[in-house]
């Protein structure tokens, strides 16, 4: 259901170890005290991966602490105890008695927070300062500038088994994938692995290694794309509002890209659905995306389509009005047109042109998107340690021998 690359994690709080094995078995990591769990889940917010938390705990004290962890997007509790679910912080999205209805919430509420993770990669071209964004720009620096490493279907799969836990999603893919069929594997319940469980978390990331281990699997998918037809698409979401009001500002002044490929519908009603779906969650909004399909490369089948990640959109208009039905829900509508060619063109030469007279080449971007270390991970690289460490004992080594030489007493060095 999710692996070590692909951004979500699920994690157990479970004091008496009494959840069921079908569910223990698609947990990531599992925890009986609550002092360790917390401090995990504060990590994945660090390293920005996003948390679902499963626990057989009630104790109010103990989920408002869960409710205020940033990376936590969603509870789920197993309990037969009688709760009004009302009377719970608002990211407890159930109560189970039973371990299958909580597997089946479960699936329901991953499938959401990937397309939530989706839109959420959308990057404006330019920084608050005015600067140029990098990151906008990794896909095409990317696609055109690197070298065509090579990568087969063996290759990838051997790869990926350090990342994902169940190895029946790779040996299925090993040896069933073929490249006409590549879209079949954009179906996330028949086929996770590869692009749920990984390529898209690593499409987030920038993760340069991982994208060119796929590369074969992302070319077969580009010979698929096609210019659309004119027409509309949509994309059905909630959101938070304070996104919204960032996309309300920049409407006039920016450029938007996705980091990811964008799965939209050709049904308005279907998107309408998603977007004003029940939830509990405060802050939050329902948003329909717009797509005018003109200028866009799409592939998918039936109403479900994938439009290119990378695609620059303006934002022609952020609308804030009420729902259709009875239920009269406030509803965002998000309008987004793409550029032309020709704009597009445009767009991409004008920002090789200002870094190279800034010295940089394309190479050089690239390199710098992904020398992005953490200084935890710096600091604590055994390799680099013992590395620093030795340089120390080689400065200490020549202050000694220079001052023997000149007749004084030699440093005391003094390792603890």
């Amino acid at each position: 259901m999710t692996s070590n690359g692909s951004g979500i994690c699920i994690v157990s709080f479970d004091q008496q170890q009494i959840l069921p094995i079908s569910i223990r078995n698609v947990i990531n990591e599992s925890f009986e005290e609550l002092s360790s769990c917390i401090s995990f889940i504060e990590q994945q917010s660090k390293e920005d991966n996003v948390v679902v938390l499963i626990t057989t705990n009630l104790e109010e004290n103990i989920l408002q602490k869960f409710e205020l962890l940033t990376s936590i997007e969603g509870i789920l509790i197993l309990s037969t105890t009688g709760k009004a679910l009302d009377t719970l912080p608002s990211k407890v999205i159930g109560i189970h008695p039973q371990g299958d209805s909580l597997l089946r919430s479960l699936w329901e509420f991953l499938d959401i927070i990937e397309i939530q993770l989706t839109v959420k990669s959308l990057l404006f071209h330019r920084q608050k300062d005015g600067d140029d964004n990098l990151d906008f720009y990794f896909y095409h620096l990317w696609k055109t500038y690197t070298k065509d490493q090579s990568s087969t279907k063996k290759s990838f799969a051997e790869y990926s088994r350090q990342y994902i836990r169940h190895n029946n999603q790779i040996n299925d893919f090993e040896t069933s994938y073929k490249s006409p069929d590549v879209l079949s594997w954009f179906d996330k319940h028949r086929h996770p692995f590869p692009y749920y469980l990984l390529l898209s978390n690593a499409f987030r990331k920038h993760n340069q290694e991982i994208l060119s281990q796929a590369r074969f699997f992302l070319n077969d998918f580009s010979k698929q794309t096609k210019p659309a037809p004119s027409g509309q698409v949509y994309l059905g979401i909630k959101l938070p509002l304070n996104f919204i009001d960032e996309l309300e500002q920049q409407t006039k002044t920016d450029i938007i890209a996705f980091q990811c490929f964008l799965p939209v519908t050709k049904s308005r009603a279907t998107a309408l659905e998603e977007a004003t779906r029940p939830i509990r969650r405060q802050k939050m909004t329902n948003v329909l995306f717009k797509i005018d399909l003109n200028n866009t490369l799409c592939a998918g089948q039936d109403d479900t389509l994938f439009i290119d990640i990378g695609t620059p959109f303006h934002i022609s208009c952020v609308t804030r009005s009420s729902g259709a039905g009875s239920g009269q829900q406030l509803l965002t509508i998000v309008k987004l047109m793409a550029l032309d060619k020709q704009d597009r063109e445009q767009l991409f030469e004008q920002f090789i042109q200002r870094q190279l007279k800034l010295g940089r080449t394309a190479e050089d971007l690239l390199q710098k998107l992904g020398s992005d270390i953490r200084l935890d991970d710096e600091c604590f690289d055994p390799i680099k340690i013992h590395f620093l460490f030795l340089l120390v004992m080689m400065k200490f080594l020549l202050i000694n021998i220079s001052l023997v030489v000149n007749g004084h007493k030699p440093v005391l060095f003094l390792l603890v």
